[in-house]
C-alpha cells in the first residue's frame, strides 16, 4: 500500500506509511529526502517519517521553519563537521588543508563537506584544480557559544552536586 507526503507540490511516495492524521505535510518550498520509510507513533502526539517529524498541532510553516532549524544541527552533529567549521572560522581552507588537517581521506572530508554546503553553513569557489572552502554564515560560530554555555553550566551543576 503507497502513501504518500507532499513536499515542494511533488508527492513522495513511501510504502510503509501508516495512516495518522497529520501524515500530509507540505514543506512550503524547502526539498525534503526521504532516507528511511519508516512512521513511528509515539503515543498520539509526536510522529516520525524517515528524517523529519511531524509534530500534531503545529502549522505547517513553523513546522518548515523547525524542519529546517534541525537539519542545519543535523548537519554539524558530527567531530570532523564541527572541526571543520572551526578551521573555516579562521579563514578559507582548499579540501587538501582540511584533509591533511583532518586526517582522514579525501572522499572522506569531501563528505563531510558536501553535508554542510548542503545546509548552506559553507560555499565552495572552484579555482584551477582546487576548491576552496569559507564559511557561508559565520553566525554559527554562536552556535558554539551556547553550546560552550550549555557544556560549562552542566559541568558547573555536576560540581555543585557533587559538594
Amino acid at each position: 500500500m503507497l502513501s504518500s507526503v507532499e513536499a515542494c507540490g511533488c508527492e513522495v511516495k513511501c510504502d510503509q506509511m501508516r495512516a495518522h492524521p497529520s501524515t500530509r505535510l507540505r514543506m512550503l518550498g524547502c526539498a525534503v529526502v526521504l532516507a528511511k520509510t519508516e512512521l513511528l507513533l509515539a503515543n498520539g502526539d509526536l510522529t516520525t517519517l524517515g528524517d523529519f517529524a511531524i509534530i500534531p498541532n503545529v502549522d505547517t510553516r513553523t513546522q518548515a521553519k523547525l524542519e529546517l532549524r534541525a537539519r542545519i544541527i543535523k548537519a554539524m552533529a558530527h567531530p570532523t563537521r564541527l572541526f571543520i567549521v572551526d578551521e573555516l572560522s579562521h579563514g578559507e581552507r582548499c579540501v587538501y588543508e582540511l584533509t591533511e588537517m583532518v586526517g582522514a581521506d579525501m572522499s572522506t572530508v569531501s563528505k563531510h563537506l558536501a553535508i554542510l554546503k548542503n545546509v548552506g553553513i559553507i560555499r565552495d569557489q572552484k579555482r584551477g584544480s582546487q576548491v576552496y572552502y569559507t564559511l557561508r554564515c559565520p553566525c554559527v560560530l554562536d552556535f558554539f557559544e551556547c553550546v560552550e554555555s550549555v557544556i560549562k553550566t552542566s559541568t558547573d551543576e555536576q560540581a555543585e552536586l557533587a559538594r
